[in-house]
């Protein structure tokens, strides 16, 4: 990239301004193991692991020659059940920076729940629940619950409703933050051919994983129903 005016020049608005040049070499391995269901072949597990190495350590990564050691692992035991694990190791440490786990599932159509564990560091860890509901071939429902073990208390709340046009998706939100006593309501319009269910915008939804099980985006035949 290239800045076309010095960041000295500037008024600094966030961390952002204060970006230098880093430079790394990423070594990654992916694995699949795939099985036959229903005469398909799926992924049975997905592993992705990843490091990078700093090529000026000092410069770029507070001495160090090697970063975190970044996995994700998925596990579909059946296409209606996932098991997924991601992290990042901290070798210096000895202690994970990042560790995400859960499950998620989908018993039967129009219901999907998953639940996850969240850590990050010593600063949080949350238990996350959510709840997709197909209310009928338009309109469908997303509820979140997350407790934050940090502070032993509910952290946060959330409903979205979505209603599905030829065109366009409609979502109306509301979400609580009891930790910051934040409260909004949100109204989003999204493409219908560019939809992938609630909002990650965060305002509107929290930001989450994306699990191909949290919506079913089939597209349902509405031309009688418009």
């Amino acid at each position: 990239y290239a800045n076309t005016v010095g960041s000295v020049e500037l008024i600094p608005h966030d961390e952002i301004e204060d970006l230098d040049k880093v430079e790394f070499i990423r070594w990654q391995v992916r694995n699949r193991l795939q099985t036959h269901r229903d005469d398909t072949i799926d992924d049975f597990i997905d592993f992705d692991t990843a490091i990078n190495m700093f090529l000026d350590k000092d410069r770029d990564n507070n001495g160090r020659t090697w970063g975190n050691l970044e996995n994700d692992v998925w596990l579909r035991l059946r296409r209606s059940l996932l098991i997924f694990f991601e992290s990042e190791w901290d070798f210096e440490d000895d202690d994970f920076d990042v560790l995400n786990t859960g499950v998620s599932t989908s018993p039967f159509d129009g219901l999907t729940a998953r639940v996850s564990y969240r850590q990050f560091r010593e600063s949080s860890r949350t238990l996350n629940a959510q709840l997709g509901i197909r209310l009928n071939e338009k309109w469908s429902a997303q509820l979140l619950e997350r407790y934050n073990f940090t502070i032993d208390e509910n952290q946060n709340f959330g409903v979205v409703f979505a209603r599905r046009g030829c065109e366009w998706i409609t979502e109306v939100g509301f979400t609580h933050d009891s930790g910051d006593d934040d409260t909004k309501i949100t109204l989003n319009l999204v493409p219908a051919a560019l939809y992938k269910g609630p909002s990650r915008r965060r305002g509107s939804w929290e930001n989450e994983l994306y699990d191909p099980l949290e919506f079913d985006d089939t597209e349902p035949d509405l031309s009688e129903l418009e």
